[in-house]
């Protein structure tokens, strides 16, 4: 049983070090650096820091966070808009459950609908775009955090609604870097 565990020790351990990692390249340096490198990747800019290209197997438009100062804390990638509650909920479901496979139980999570709306009352995507609605998962690791969550937008001009899944890796030191600077230039404007 010990050589077993061992291992899977050292596998955790080695997954913890460093920055936290998009699609295997590490969040850090600078915007130009993560677009760089997500671009040897299959990646194409869209526009200063927006990417198009595949995540887990979806087409997706991926977005680099970064600070006032430029450097990049998180990437938020969004998979394509569905119709309908059942097919984003699949989506959902697809990535919480593989997540949790490779990081293990989310840290925090919510799930529901509130009053006059119910799951199963047909009228999900109204919920979420009525903020009535919340789904979201948060893995909180040692190097940054993965936060799944549904997203709607109504559509006035079609009269619709397109929901979408969006992943978010934040990486601890690039936010941490990033919190200190706002605090500075709030200390030094005082």
């Amino acid at each position: 049983m010990t050589a077993i565990l061992l291992p899977l020790a050292v596998n955790a351990q080695e997954k913890q070090e460093g920055h936290l990692k998009f699609k295997g390249v590490e969040i850090k340096n600078s915007a130009e650096y993560l677009k760089k490198a997500l671009c040897e990747k299959g990646f194409k800019e869209k526009d200063n820091l927006t990417l198009v290209g595949q995540f887990a197997g979806y087409d997706t438009e991926t977005t680099i966070l970064v600070s006032e100062q430029g450097t990049p804390y998180a990437v938020s990638t969004k998979l394509p808009a569905r119709k309908k509650w059942n097919e984003v909920e699949e989506d959902y479901n697809l990535f919480k459950n593989n997540i949790t496979k490779k990081y293990g139980a989310p840290f925090g999570r919510q799930e529901e609908f509130l009053a006059p709306y119910t799951k199963g009352d047909g009228f999900e995507e109204r919920a979420f775009t009525s903020n009535k609605a919340t789904y979201y998962c948060l893995w909180s690791l040692p190097n940054g955090t993965i936060e799944i969550k549904i997203n709607a937008k109504f559509k006035s001009h079609v009269n619709s609604y397109d929901m979408f899944l969006t992943i978010t890796y934040t990486d601890r030191t690039g936010l941490e870097t990033t919190r200190s600077m706002k605090e500075k230039q709030f200390i030094e404007d005082l």
